[in-house]
């Protein structure tokens, strides 16, 4: 079998213009022959027989590295059948062939998705974007785990993927980007202001998702611990009283009169290691004793019937989400402003969705938000968060796919009113996408590409077919 391999490499090999070329068998004289060998491979593929897969493979690669231009399937198989070839090879030379040519077909994905040869249907400059970044990331995390790549190209492909993708960044990247800035640290080859930087960068990104991704927060919380533990050896050597003080008084005159703000910057200067009498320490510890002791419970029951919106946020910070609901109801009923007012209705439809789970009240109310500030996107990335998270149990397989279409339908919604949240919505479609309907599926049930049908379950909602 290995003398096999070892043919069929050495007749990639001579082929190698092949790869970082972004052909397309739809006006070649091969495509017959591409979409049969196209055909053979991909099931064989995708049952793990890469040894059998691997001479189709290469045939389809040859005539079109990039398929018939509205997909990447060629580069992706390809990868994963060398990486395979990789993992049960002990010939070093071998393994250093395979993995060059891993790296050849991660680098063709992305140069034919930023020529876009390969096509992706509805996907603008922000959702490329989104999936360039993505296989770097990917390209990235096989470089650190698996092909043992020299540090500084394994860091450079993940700084691309940020640099593509920003917050939305996979999960991944995080902990092998903090190892390697640690790493580079203690060897001496970065500033503790450069380690720094990206340490607040991966914990602005892990916040970020823990909040916002349904999906996957949990992973990001959970990789935010590991790689906050590579960190903590050289604390004392990147992080200071006097780089925190610098970080937190901007914060603390923009309103030197908040309870919370001046509760925080206290808490972390003591954190930090600020001596007692330090001087700022002092004046935020007085200011901040003398508002606790205002803050008697006659003025805050003032402040809440004068300030529902106040009262709303002070109960959700206690985590009583019941109560908070019904004083955003409140708030948003007795607001004139129209902007405050979408306001309290979008973070009345936060809480329903994410901590009461009373999907159809919460989409309700984020369609108020919409009428009250019909440019905010905001509240359609909130629906499309509602039927990604409930379209596991919308039904069987295909009202769960048909759900998820109806997520993307309030993404794309929402980039289109609203630019500010484009980037993040086009990073939705570009991971919810693969969970379309299936063509074939969609054709046994007497559906064709452009048609409509209704959701299941609480959703409801018609939406358009597109495969």
């Amino acid at each position: 079998m290995k003398k096999l391999l070892i043919v069929f490499l050495v007749a990639i090999l001579a082929n190698v213009d092949a790869f970082g070329q972004c052909k397309t068998w739809v006006d070649s004289p091969q495509k017959e022959e591409g979409e049969n060998y196209h055909s053979i491979y991909r099931p064989l593929v995708r049952n793990e027989k890469y040894e059998q897969a691997f001479p189709h493979w290469q045939k389809a690669f040859e005539i079109a590295p990039a398929a018939d231009g509205k997909r990447d399937y060629h580069y992706m198989d390809g990868i994963a059948i060398y990486k395979h070839f990789f993992n049960s090879e002990t010939d070093a030379a071998k393994k250093e062939e395979y993995k060059q040519k891993i790296l050849e077909l991660y680098q063709g994905a992305i140069d034919c998705y930023e020529a876009r040869v390969i096509e992706v249907r509805d996907c603008d400059d922000l959702c490329y974007n989104a999936l360039i970044g993505k296989i770097y990331g990917r390209m990235g995390y096989d470089m650190f785990y698996a092909l043992q790549s020299p540090y500084e190209e394994t860091k450079k492909a993940m700084e691309k993927a940020i640099e593509y993708v920003g917050k939305g960044v996979e999960y991944i990247v995080l902990e092998p980007l903090a190892y390697i800035t640690v790493a580079d640290f203690q060897a001496g080859k970065i500033s503790a202001d450069e380690t720094r930087k990206v340490h607040d960068e991966l914990i602005e990104i892990a916040d970020y998702n823990i909040e916002v991704d349904q999906e996957f927060g949990e992973y990001y919380d959970i990789t935010k611990q590991r790689f906050l533990a590579y960190f903590k050896p050289i604390e004392s050597k990147i992080f200071d009283c006097a780089y925190f003080k610098t970080k937190l008084m901007p914060l603390y005159e923009e309103n030197p009169k908040d309870f919370d703000n001046l509760k925080y910057i206290f808490s972390v200067l003591k954190q930090q290691g600020c001596a007692d009498d330090d001087e700022f320490l002092v004046k935020v510890k007085t200011e901040y004793e003398t508002l606790a002791a205002e803050f008697n419970a006659e003025k805050l029951a003032e402040l809440e019937a004068k300030n529902p919106g106040y009262a709303a946020k002070k109960r959700y910070d206690e985590g009583n989400y019941e109560a908070a609901a019904e004083k955003y109801e409140e708030a948003a009923a007795a607001e004139e402003d129209v902007e405050k007012k979408a306001s309290y209705y979008f973070s009345l439809a936060s809480i329903q969705f994410r901590n009461l789970k009373k999907y159809a009240d919460a989409r309700k109310n984020a369609l108020l938000a919409a009428q009250y500030r019909p440019d905010w996107g905001r509240p359609y990335m909130l629906i499309g968060d509602m039927y990604a998270t409930s379209s596991r149990n919308c039904g069987d397989a295909w009202n769960q796919r048909l759900a998820v279409v109806a997520a993307i339908d309030k993404y794309s919604r929402a980039k289109s009113v609203d630019s500010s949240v484009a980037q993040e919505a086009s990073s939705r479609i570009a991971r919810y996408s693969a969970s379309r309907p299936d063509k074939e599926d969609a054709f046994m049930r007497g559906f064709t590409d452009g048609a409509t049908t209704k959701v299941g379950c609480w959703i409801g909602e018609t939406v358009k077919l597109n495969f």
